[in-house]
């Protein structure tokens, strides 16, 4: 459940700093479109839509057919706090008020994946393989955890341009972390396979039916799309790279308030304060501005710039 009741989000307020440090410690971010009016309506009918799910477990509901859940099959929560601490660690959250289940059905490589309504209702899936064990293939339990509650708690925010960066960023792999932005949308991976699939075909047809088909042309387009792929991910691992640097100076010293602020940004404010890594006086100016406009900046003032 969340740690705020609904009487406590009908008290809230814009100047109750402490307690909206509290909820971002949860993972329950204040977004730049937020005030404390929208803030307060998004709890309330995330709140709403946790309590129904607990109750939709007890039958046979739309959500408990579609992925087969069942109340007995629940991730422990000492599971889920596990993977917490990684979050903590990283970026400054923990969530510990999202429900998980294992199911038996998630794909022939699949280890677990977290799902999310429009509502902001969200629920893990893990493989019932980690019942009993952490690690299964080439997946821990806690890494494919703590990858869906950085996608959970950055999810308002709406921003495909970094999500995958900043929950492959934990990851215990090497090649994981430095190649898991590559794909951003799930049209990427199709793209990606889409011309191997064609030349397959053209294979057989050249075998076949017409050997004198040239494919020189195909071979090409088999290798531009995973090389546009690269490209954009180290454009924007440079990108952060620099916002990094120019956040460097303001954070009292903590490496781990610069990852915990970039965390909260959008690519938008990621790149701009990247543009000002040369810059100290014009990124003050630019923060010091953020925090009069929005609640958002307001908080991460308070926990992290003061």
């Amino acid at each position: 459940m969340l740690p705020i009741t609904p009487e406590e989000i009908n008290l809230l307020t814009d100047t109750d700093f402490d307690r909206l440090v509290e909820l971002d410690k949860s993972g329950l971010f204040i977004i730049n479109s937020d005030d404390i009016n929208s803030y307060r309506e998004r709890l309330s009918r995330l709140h709403l839509e946790l309590n129904n799910f607990e109750n939709e477990l007890t039958v046979d509901s739309e959500i408990v057919k579609e992925f087969k859940l069942n109340k007995d099959h629940k991730i422990p929560d000492a599971v889920i706090e596990e993977a917490s601490y990684i979050t903590e660690k990283a970026y400054s959250f923990k969530i510990d008020w999202i429900p998980g289940f294992y199911v038996k059905n998630l794909g022939l490589f699949a280890g677990g994946c977290s799902v999310t309504y429009n509502t902001g209702l969200s629920f893990f899936l893990l493989r019932n393989s980690f019942l009993n064990k952490k690690k299964w293939l080439f997946y821990t339990r806690n890494e494919l955890l703590s990858h869906e509650l950085c996608h959970i708690a950055r999810e308002p925010l709406n921003d495909r341009s970094f999500e995958e960066f900043f929950a492959y960023k934990i990851s215990t792999s090497p090649l994981r972390r430095y190649l898991g932005n590559c794909f951003q949308t799930a049209l990427e991976p199709v793209l990606l396979l889409a011309p191997i699939f064609l030349l397959l075909i053209l294979q057989f047809i050249k075998l076949l039916i017409y050997p004198h088909i040239n494919l020189t042309f195909f071979w090409i387009l088999i290798f531009l799309f995973p090389i546009y792929l690269l490209i954009k991910n180290q454009h924007y691992r440079n990108l952060y790279s620099k916002a990094k640097l120019s956040l460097k100076n303001l954070s009292q010293g903590n490496p781990n308030n610069i990852e915990a602020i970039l965390f909260r940004c959008n690519s938008h404010e990621i790149k701009h304060i990247a543009k000002l890594h040369k810059n100290k006086e014009k990124l003050k100016s630019w923060l010091s501005s953020q925090k009069k406009k929005q609640l958002k900046w307001k908080i991460i003032y308070k926990r992290f710039l003061s």
